[in-house]
């Protein structure tokens, strides 16, 4: 009987060692931006209307950031806009554009042709804190303030100064210039594993400009844990007063 005690107790003392010397599933740790001068992220960039059986409107385009500098408060980005296709069809109207078809031609689509180019042909600057947040959105080399191309705050993820963990969740405001709207973003972890966490999103954009109300969104990021960069991301936003949902889709890589 004492033998059998004793054995007992080894036991359980041994399974205690164990499980102690396993790594935690809800591990707290800081998350940032990890890169140094000269890397390169390229990253695709695609929206789309759903569900609306009269408008047919597609965005994609390909961006190309590389690390030019890095401080303590962040890294500055140098951006090559790649390309960038678009199509809108509605009863009333058709409109398409391709820049590598346009090539300064202004007689396909001069409107979009003009927008556009000086983008094209120009050299970004958006520089990013090591947390994820814009310091500075979009510029040119001479300083002045770039249209920007997509929403800068949306090919980073902002993670919080803390340190975070599995099912932890957080809150962030920003503000997309493109539509003049406010964003309010939640944020959770659903898990980290091979490499990677996996964060479910949801929050409201509230466009201070035009006839929409408030717009729902929700959907889900990819995060590589080793640079802190988006590999994945997939959000749908509600537009009621379009009777469809905007479906966002990034795909990021690091080259």
């Amino acid at each position: 009987m004492k033998s059998t005690i004793i054995k007992h107790s080894v036991l359980v003392a041994a399974f205690s060692v164990m499980i102690t010397l396993l790594p935690s599933c809800k591990e707290q740790k800081k998350h940032r931006l990890n890169l140094k001068v000269g890397d390169q992220y390229h990253l695709v960039y695609e929206t789309k209307l759903i569900g609306n059986t009269e408008v047919d409107y597609r965005e994609k385009l390909g961006m190309l950031l590389t690390v030019k500098e890095v401080s303590d408060s962040g890294y500055l980005f140098e951006s090559d806009l790649e390309f960038i296709q678009t199509s809108q069809t509605t009863p009333e109207m058709s409109v398409e554009y391709d820049s590598e078809t346009a090539q300064g031609d202004t007689t396909l689509n001069p409107i979009l042709e003009l927008t556009f180019r000086p983008l094209l042909d120009s050299i970004l600057f958006i520089e990013v804190s090591k947390n994820g947040k814009i310091i500075k959105p979009f510029e040119f080399a001479s300083g002045s303030r770039a249209q920007d191309p997509i929403d800068p705050s949306q090919i980073f993820v902002e993670f919080p100064e803390e340190a975070i963990q599995v099912e932890k969740t957080w809150t962030n405001e920003a503000t997309n210039t493109i539509i003049n709207a406010n964003r309010t973003t939640n944020w959770k972890v659903e898990k980290v594993e091979n490499g990677q966490i996996f964060i479910h999103v949801d929050g409201s954009v509230s466009p201070s400009q035009g006839n929409f109300g408030t717009l729902p969104f929700s959907g889900e990021y990819t995060i590589d844990e080793a640079t802190g960069l988006i590999l994945d991301a997939s959000i749908n936003t509600i537009i009621r007063e379009a009777d469809g949902t905007l479906l966002l889709k990034i795909h990021g890589q690091k080259k």
